[in-house]
């Protein structure tokens, strides 16, 4: 079956096939349509009623009613753009039913068994000197794209202070649905915990948290990242955050006594031992009653991860790595540290979802 992305691609070209092949009018009922070859843009007419049942074949397979027919030709006809009634029909309940009947919605439902070596070296400290290395180079060439890696938040960007405004503002976005979560399941944020942060980067979320929390301790595996955040924070009047260069899994021990574990789009980056040895101290070091609100790939198409074979090539792998663990490995970490699981929920965090299984956990440890 299709991807939900290929699938509505298909319907777009569909569409524009349909209404290419009308015969164009001239007259008081037609719409204007940009047309686009070899760089040259032109315009041709077509009749409202007949775009609008092209749309109906194309999008809703099937024949317009009166009432849907008479209503779209008439925003045509009043100047209405045709990608706003094209946007219409994709974004109708109608069609979102259908999307459903066609599309694949879990296409990974058939996947096999993953090899993912999680016993080797004790304290895997080459692994985590390797990780150091490649994030603490990103946090001296590119900072924010590699926290975020949109072309927007590019090194050369970032000096305008606007763009960098509006990347701080992108971080509210994971601390509300956090909230979200926990309102949904009766959890409260009180003014006086502390929340634990693992993958501050430069700060973009910490920033929020930091507001929410009595005190933050953020953590990171990059220098130049931290330098980043702790400036940006200070420009913004922010106080209560103590941060935490990580180096190997004796600086995890600061991960103890908090109330709350807060981790996005950070654990992907590293590989599975290290995911697991962040995890164990994170939950380990929780307060009772204390709460983990995490995401983590739990499934790649194709992955695996034997440590010797990986230790072998990582004087070839100085770039942005992505890694996942099992759900049941996670499952495994909860109960050993007295977690229940309240919530596990997919996410397009990975994006992908042909290849990614990626989750976000909400748990909490018994009082």
């Amino acid at each position: 079956m299709l991807s939900k992305r290929t699938w509505i691609d298909l319907v777009r070209r569909s569409i524009t096939k349909s209404i290419a092949l009308l015969p164009n009018r001239t007259g008081p009922a037609v719409v204007g349509v940009k047309t686009t070859r070899d760089g040259s843009t032109g315009e041709q007419v077509f009749d409202a009623d007949q775009v609008v049942n092209s749309l109906y074949e194309a999008v809703l397979k099937r024949e317009p009613d009166r009432k849907g027919l008479n209503d779209h030709a008439r925003s045509l006809r009043n100047g209405a753009r045709l990608t706003e009634v094209m946007n219409s029909f994709l974004r109708s309940k109608e069609f979102a039913t259908k999307v459903y009947d066609e599309v694949d919605r879990f296409p990974l439902d058939a996947g096999g068994p993953l090899r993912i070596d999680l016993d080797g070296e004790g304290t895997h400290t080459g692994l985590w000197e390797h990780v150091a290395e490649v994030w603490s180079g990103y946090g001296v060439s590119d900072p924010y794209w590699s926290v975020l890696t949109d072309e927007r938040w590019r090194a050369h960007n970032m000096g305008r202070a606007e763009v960098l405004d509006e990347f701080y503002k992108s971080g509210s976005n994971g601390i509300r649905r956090m909230e979200t979560w926990f309102e949904r399941n009766g959890l409260q944020i009180n003014s006086d915990m502390v929340c634990a942060e693992y993958g501050c980067g430069v700060g973009r979320c910490t920033l929020w948290l930091a507001r929410r929390f009595r005190r933050v301790v953020a953590f990171d595996i990059s220098q130049p990242h931290i330098d980043a955040a702790r400036a940006a924070l200070k420009e913004r009047g922010v106080t209560n955050v103590d941060f935490v260069l990580v180096r190997g899994p004796d600086d995890l021990k600061h991960l103890q006594g908090v109330d709350v574990f807060f981790s996005i789009i950070v654990l992907q980056h590293n590989p599975p031992p290290i995911i697991v040895d962040i995890l164990k101290a994170a939950l380990g070091g929780l307060k009772p009653g204390g709460v983990a609100y995490f995401q983590v790939p739990t499934y790649n198409a194709g992955y695996s991860f034997v440590e010797e074979e990986y230790r072998n090539d990582m004087q070839r792998r100085k770039t942005m790595e992505m890694h996942c663990v099992p759900q049941r490995v996670v499952f495994d970490l909860a109960a050993r540290n007295g977690l229940q699981l309240v919530e596990i929920q997919p996410d397009n965090m990975t994006g992908g979802p042909q290849i990614w299984i990626s989750n976000t956990f909400l748990m909490r440890k018994s009082s």
